[in-house]
């Protein structure tokens, strides 16, 4: 779709994934984390979320994603597919689909307190270098992400994990 999906962020240093670079996090699978962090509910079966049929394409995506405990619906058990994804949700989601260790550390933005359920996942992008705020102390809490955002953070997780993507030939995007 043409929607925005929020933006990518300001800061950290050091980290790693699955066990590389690891001073700032190491390999943590799906199950640990759930242990660790309740709102993260990895069970190993899909969600059965009755508003995803309004995007028949992505509906395998969605059931594969939610299986690994990556993506989750909301309280009411819905997924809200034409939602936006906003720069905390999105921190979760990229912290726990490339198994980051949530650190116990210190984040610099006053716009997350450290009860919210989205600060281990913040903090952790953050200490791994993956994330940055909106400024120096504010991450942007509640905002929608940009794609751009998105791939920014993206590209940040692939060089921090010295991971590489198959290059797609003869893309170009007009904008």
């Amino acid at each position: 779709n043409n929607k925005p999906s929020g933006s990518g962020g300001s800061g950290g240093s050091g980290g790693g994934v699955n066990g590389i670079k690891t001073d700032a996090v190491s390999k943590v699978g799906p199950t640990n984390i759930s242990s660790q962090y309740p709102n993260v509910n990895y069970d190993g079966t899909a969600g059965n979320y009755p508003d995803v049929d309004i995007v028949p394409w992505a509906k395998e995506a969605v059931s594969e994603l939610s299986a690994r405990g990556i993506i989750s619906g909301d309280e009411n058990g819905n997924f809200n597919p034409e939602k936006f994804v906003t720069r905390e949700e999105f921190a979760k989601i990229i912290t726990v689909a490339f198994k980051l260790n949530l650190v116990n550390t210190e984040c610099p933005f006053g716009d997350i307190d450290e009860n919210d359920w989205a600060y281990p996942y913040i903090r952790s992008a953050y200490k791994a270098g993956i994330i940055k705020g909106v400024s120096d102390t504010e991450f942007g809490y509640g905002q929608n992400i940009t794609r751009e955002d998105l791939c920014v953070m993206i590209n940040r997780m692939l060089t921090v994990g010295e991971l590489t993507l198959p290059q797609a030939d003869g893309v170009v995007f007009g904008d």
